[in-house]
């Protein structure tokens, strides 16, 4: 994950102190005492949730809406539109997607 991933940079030859910077943004310093930093804390850990646990959830939620639609192969505008979640599958195997996932 490049969102909490530092590289270390060599600031002083003489002393041997390093820095490191974020790598998706060299602007902030990968410190505590930085506020941009301490303050990602909160989004990585947000997002990282959201992946894995809130997005099957709501592509189950769709599936299971449009499902009668699909199976009668009557589509409706939400079917068409959530057409990427179902087309590769037969209609009895609607919900391979969620548990590709």
């Amino acid at each position: 994950f490049k969102a909490k991933q530092c590289e270390s940079f060599l600031t002083n030859a003489l002393t041997r102190e390093r820095r490191s910077y974020l790598v998706a943004d060299p602007d902030v310093l990968c410190s505590d005492d930085d506020e941009n930093y301490g303050g990602l804390d909160v989004y990585f850990w947000g997002f990282f949730a959201l992946w894995p646990v809130c997005v099957p959830l709501i592509f189950l939620a769709l599936l299971l809406s449009i499902r009668k639609a699909v199976r009668v192969r009557r589509i409706t505008p939400l079917a068409r539109a959530c057409r990427f979640l179902w087309r590769d599958y037969d209609a009895d195997f609607l919900f391979w997607e969620v548990v590709d996932l």
